[in-house]
This record gives structure tokens, C-alpha cells and sequence, in this order.
């Protein structure tokens, strides 16, 4: 095949109109919360599972979740999840959405390949150690920028190929975040800090799951009694970012959404929440949704075809 020259910016090739291509969505909440269940009720996916991440197939098997499409092998190595995602671009098939469980998981996959590669010992092994792989953060960054932005750009040709969402589900962890203003502090992130880097520019929607927690003190009557937190059932998603933790959306949700307890009406809320479609017309004989999202604000969540909001998301059998 002939390489073609990447075009150059010209007044011959001016659109108005962009891709509407589905959102690439990370979704990270600590374990339990629900994240798996959460995912299943996006159009038509399939799960790419990673070791120690195969929670879909217990759910499957106790009734919780609808039969959902899989991959039978877990993915054990970085090479297994290029070739799983490289298999969905290149043979025919008709799922909607890959969800990847865990990205959290992917990503210790990519770190393996990268310890053995650049960082072994003389017996062979990977060196885990200060002079090793994770000796000032080497390791990390190296695999963020030889394995992990190539990884998401695979995604991205995905994505444009066959017009499917992503959405990688990850674990939270914490970074150290330094602050130029005053004292350094802990921020929530859940992959090391260059590769979130790269994937926190490159989601369109970064939702950050918790659980409502309230402070209650010891004695109420005291003023300088201390407080102490109560967990709740209440999930919470987090749609905006704060200091200490990343999130966005390109949909004008609101900052954050109750759940509810039940995590398998949790998809159900999060859909409830995106506003209804207002269009006008440009002027140019086309219609632009007045909310600002286009044609991705709809009961699918991130679809490029209309949906009535009531509108149940596929599944395959």
C-alpha cells in the first residue's frame, strides 16, 4: 500500500460540521462501587478483562447483568490487548462499545513489558527496584510514551473505524500533586501520573465514581468534638473536576449525579441526566443543538444516531 502525504491546511477543505464520533469515556471509582455493572449498560458492548479483573463473567453467571459480550481469554500481556482491540478493527462484527476492565490493569501490562525489556536483570527477571524500573519514575514514563499514547491511539482508530465508544474503567489511586500557590497535596488519579496525563487530555468524558459519605460528631452539643465520617450506599458521579480529583464532560451534566443505592439502576440515573436536545438552525440549513453537544447528547450516551430518551440500550444476547 502507498502512503499518502498528510494534507495541509487549505481553504479548498472548510467544514462547519464535526465527526460525531462516539466519546471516549474513563470511569474510575474505588472497588465495589459498581463500575462493571455501570458499564454493561452501554449500546452493544464487550468487555476486554484483564487478570484479577473478571467480575463480568461472576455477574453473568449469578443474574445480575444482562449476557453481555466478552472475551473469553483474559488478556495477559500488553500484547493481547493491542491484538484484542486491533481484532475489532480490522474483522466485522457488531458491537458498540469497548469497555476495557481494567484500564487500571492494561496499564500494569504495559509496565511488565516495559520492566523486561529495559529494565532486567541478568537472570532474566524484571528489577522492580529504585535501580530498576521504578527507579525516579523511569519505568513509568518510558512505558507511558512507548506503549500507552501509541495504545490510545489505536483506541482512537477504533473509534473512527468502526464508530465505536470507549470506555476504560480504572481504579482510584492517589499522586502526589505539586502546587506552585502554596503546599503540595494528594490528588485522586488512577493510572501513574504521565500515562493519566496522556489519557486525561485524550477522553472526552473523565467520571469519577464515590460514595456519599456524612460527618457526624461524637457529641453534638461539644464544639470541639470531632467529627467523624459515616460511609453511605449512595453512589455518586462526579462529572466536573475539583482540586483533588479529574473530571469533565462534554455534555453539560450537572457537577454531580446521585445514583442511588442500587448499582444496577445506577446507568438508568446517569442516563435520566443529560438534558434534553434543543435545536436551532445556523443559518446554513443545518441544525446545531442548543445545549452545545451535538448529536452525541442522547438516551445512548454518546451515539451518532437519534434515541427517544426513554430509549433501552442494546445489549447483545
Amino acid at each position: 500500500m502507498i502512503a499518502t502525504a498528510p494534507r495541509r491546511p487549505s481553504l479548498a477543505r472548510v467544514v462547519t460540521q464535526g465527526k460525531a464520533l462516539p466519546d471516549r469515556i474513563v470511569l474510575y471509582a474505588p472497588p465495589g462501587w459498581g463500575k462493571t455493572t455501570f458499564a454493561t449498560g452501554f449500546p452493544r458492548p464487550i468487555f476486554l478483562m484483564t487478570p484479577g479483573e473478571d467480575r463480568l463473567v461472576r455477574l453473568i453467571e449469578q443474574g445480575l447483568v444482562p449476557q453481555t459480550a466478552h472475551f473469553q481469554d483474559l488478556a495477559t500481556s500488553f500484547l493481547d490487548v493491542r491484538a484484542a482491540v486491533r481484532d475489532l478493527i480490522d474483522l466485522e462484527h457488531d458491537h458498540q462499545t469497548l469497555v476495557i476492565d481494567a484500564a487500571t490493569g492494561a496499564e500494569r501490562l504495559a509496565h511488565e513489558q516495559i520492566a523486561i525489556q529495559h529494565f532486567s536483570r541478568d537472570d532474566g527477571e524484571a528489577d522492580w527496584g529504585e535501580h530498576g524500573f521504578n527507579g525516579f519514575g523511569k519505568g513509568e514514563k518510558i512505558s507511558a510514551n512507548q506503549l500507552w499514547m501509541p495504545f490510545l491511539q489505536l483506541l482512537d482508530d477504533l473509534r473512527a473505524t468502526r464508530r465505536m465508544r470507549i470506555v476504560l474503567l480504572c481504579h482510584s489511586g492517589t499522586h502526589s500533586q505539586r502546587n506552585p500557590d502554596g503546599p503540595d497535596y494528594d490528588k485522586v488519579a488512577p493510572l501513574s501520573k504521565q500515562a493519566w496525563a496522556f489519557t486525561s487530555k485524550w477522553a472526552d468524558m473523565i467520571l469519577r465514581g464515590s460514595v456519599e459519605v456524612t460527618l457526624k460528631k461524637d457529641d453534638p452539643k461539644s464544639k470541639i468534638a470531632k467529627a467523624k465520617a459515616q460511609g453511605g450506599n449512595v453512589r455518586i458521579l462526579h462529572t466536573v473536576g475539583a482540586a483533588a480529583f479529574d473530571a469533565k464532560n462534554c455534555h453539560r451534566l450537572p457537577p454531580t449525579i446521585r445514583l442511588g443505592e442500587d448499582p444496577h439502576r445506577a446507568f438508568d440515573a446517569f442516563r435520566a441526566a443529560f438534558p434534553k436536545r434543543q435545536e436551532v438552525s445556523n443559518g446554513h440549513g443545518t441544525t446545531h443543538d442548543l445545549n452545545g453537544t451535538g448529536p452525541r447528547t442522547l438516551a445512548t450516551v454518546g451515539a451518532t444516531t437519534a434515541a427517544p430518551p426513554d430509549a433501552q440500550p442494546a445489549s447483545d444476547p
